[in-house]
C-alpha cells in the first residue's frame, strides 16, 4: 500500500499544480471536522482555499488542518497524538459535489527523525509517515455554508506502534468567504 499511496499523492501533487496555474478567483473556508471507526477517533479544525476553473465545474481545494487524534494499536493499547495534515481535493463542484482527496501528516513529514540507534530493530524503524486517500460528497446549501460527508483509508503508525483500523468515515462542516 505505501508504494500505492506515494503515487497517488504525486499524481495530486501534479493536478494540484497545474490546476491552480489556471483556476480563477480563491475562496478561503474554515471548517471543523470529526472522522472515526469502531476504535478510533479524529477531531480536527482547519482552513482551506477552494478554485474552481472558470466556466466550469471542475474544482479543487488545498486544506492544512490541525487535529486531535485517539487510535487503537495493534496490541490494543490506545495513542493519541496530535495530526497536523495538508491535503488536497479535486472534483465536480456546484450546490452538490463529489471529490477525491489526498493527505498527509506535516508534523511527521516535517520532525521525522532517522533513528540509527544500535539496539533499535528492522521492524521498529519501518515508519511510514502518515497519509490518507479518500473519497467525498456534500452540498453547499447557501453561499457561506458547506455540508459533507467523507471516507477515508488511512495510514497511521509511529516507530513502536501501528493503528488497528485503516477505514474512517466522517463529516465536515466549513464556513465560505
Amino acid at each position: 500500500m505505501p508504494r500505492l499511496f506515494r503515487r497517488a499523492v504525486w499524481l495530486l501533487c501534479i493536478s494540484m499544480f497545474s490546476f491552480v496555474c489556471q483556476a480563477a478567483r480563491p475562496n478561503l473556508t474554515l471548517f471543523t471536522r470529526y472522522e472515526a471507526n469502531s476504535t478510533d477517533n479524529i477531531r480536527s479544525v482547519g482552513v482551506s482555499t477552494f478554485q474552481r476553473l472558470n466556466n466550469s465545474y471542475l474544482g479543487g481545494e488545498g486544506l492544512v488542518s490541525l487535529g486531535y487524534a485517539e487510535v487503537m494499536t495493534k496490541d490494543g493499547v490506545m495513542e493519541d497524538y496530535l495530526a497536523w495534515e495538508l491535503a488536497y481535493r479535486m472534483g465536480l463542484y456546484g450546490p452538490a459535489f463529489v471529490y477525491i482527496e489526498a493527505g498527509i501528516d506535516l508534523a511527521e513529514l516535517t520532525f521525522r527523525e532517522k533513528d540509527e540507534d544500535c539496539c533499535t530493530s528492522e521492524s521498529e524503524r519501518d515508519d511510514n509517515i502518515d497519509g490518507y486517500i479518500g473519497l467525498g460528497a456534500g452540498f453547499q446549501p447557501n453561499q457561506h455554508l458547506r455540508l459533507e460527508t467523507f471516507v477515508r483509508l488511512r495510514q497511521i503508525d509511529s516507530k513502536i506502534w501501528a493503528s488497528e483500523r485503516h477505514t474512517f468515515a466522517g463529516v465536515q462542516v466549513s464556513l465560505v468567504f
